[in-house]
């Protein structure tokens, strides 16, 4: 794609741009974030040109567009040097805690809708005594469960949770309990776990995070010394 400018005029504009960011008198302002009353000016600038030019405004991006490879190096060049400011970062933060794509009520139904049948994206499997586990911590967790002599099976059984159906990892009938393997225990989870244990009491449910992965894989490699 051929470039905007010549090799030489790009020369001398990155020149002129280095000479301006050394300058503190300098407008160009790269050098240090914008002002509370720079951000106002230029945003009412900007709302002044669009309403007094309805062709600019009409030629304003829709959502959906994506900018050309062009636009974004300038973008990307006009941005260089500057930093969101501690507070900007801390109310992203917190706008972004907890953020769900869909409401509880539309998991529920998606959940009724693809029950009992088999997943449409199936994910990566890991294959250990005949089993395709879900994930490498759930191959972990049998491996380290065969070296210590404990009778496991991998998801016997699927509790009914009334929104939703859920099979628990392992089930161990020597201890007649479940073992369910999490490495990320998102909101999602915490909520299918405390449902579980709200509609199953009797019913031993034990959480096997990081540390107690690793805690049965020392005492497998324990025994096998």
């Amino acid at each position: 794609m051929k470039p905007f400018h010549s090799p030489e005029a790009r020369a001398k504009a990155t020149i002129g741009i280095r000479k301006a960011w050394a300058d503190p008198n300098s407008k160009i302002g790269f050098h240090r974030p914008r002002t509370e009353d720079e951000k106002r000016r230029i945003g009412e600038t900007l709302k002044a040109t669009l309403a007094a030019d309805p062709e600019l405004r009409a030629r304003r991006a829709p959502k959906g567009r994506r900018h050309t490879a062009q636009s974004r190096a300038l973008l990307s060049l006009a941005q260089t040097g500057r930093h969101h400011t501690p507070e900007a970062r801390a109310k992203m933060s917190v706008s972004k805690t907890g953020k769900r794509f869909l409401s509880d009520e539309h998991y529920a139904k998606l959940s009724r809708e693809r029950r009992g049948q088999p997943s449409r994206f199936p994910m990566r499997r890991f294959y250990y005594a005949g089993e395709a586990f879900r994930s490498s911590w759930e191959l972990r967790v049998a491996t380290a469960l065969d070296a210590l002599g404990v009778r496991w099976e991998y998801e016997p059984r699927r509790f009914d949770l009334g929104s939703q159906t859920w099979a628990p990892d392992f089930y161990l009938p020597d201890g007649d309990c479940w073992f369910e393997v999490k490495g990320y225990f998102g909101p999602k989870s915490q909520r299918t776990v405390t449902l579980f244990r709200q509609r199953y009491p009797d019913v031993k449910l034990l959480l096997v995070r990081k540390d107690a992965m690793e805690a049965l894989e020392r005492a497998a490699i324990q025994r096998a010394a």
